[in-house]
């Protein structure tokens, strides 16, 4: 609902949960260009074509940094952008919180931080150039990082 579609006109979710999506379509039945797909961002390619905002929240520490950040990339257009946000370690706070649903606590077993700058180098050495990033704390004591990488022209 926070996007101009006279601006944006294809909208594309990917989720792994099949339920999810359903709920999103619904809600959002009247958004002109919206694509769901169900996929598994960890183990299938991505078959759609390029879009120029592509973003990646608190994906990589459950599906990886493997297929996942490859369908990541191949998904952002030439000169389009790539937001990742990657949760930072926290003393205070478990890395999947304990109120968290039964669902992602079951998800908790796979869970990785990824390291930011080392996230940074990789994505940059794939034809990326690093924009700027933002660390945002939360009162529950994690910290999330987002940074943006625009994708080479070429």
């Amino acid at each position: 609902e926070h996007v101009d579609a006279a601006v944006t006109r294809r909208f594309c979710g990917i989720d792994i949960n099949a339920q999810y999506l359903e709920t999103a379509g619904a809600r959002f039945a009247a958004v002109p260009g919206l694509e769901l797909h169900c996929l598994d961002l960890a183990e299938q390619n991505v078959p759609l074509a390029p879009v120029q905002l592509v973003h990646a929240a608190l994906i990589f520490e459950h599906a990886g940094t493997g297929r996942c950040l490859d369908n990541a990339i191949k998904m952002a257009a030439p000169g389009g952008t790539l937001s990742v946000v990657l949760q930072l370690p926290s003393a205070m706070e478990g890395s999947v919180g304990k109120s968290a649903p039964s669902s992602m606590q079951a998800l908790s077993q796979s869970f990785r931080l990824i390291e930011p700058d080392r996230f940074r180098q990789e994505i940059e050495g794939r034809g990326f150039r690093f924009v700027r990033s933002v660390e945002r704390p939360l009162p529950s004591g994690k910290a999330f990082w987002m940074g943006l990488f625009e994708r080479n022209p070429a």
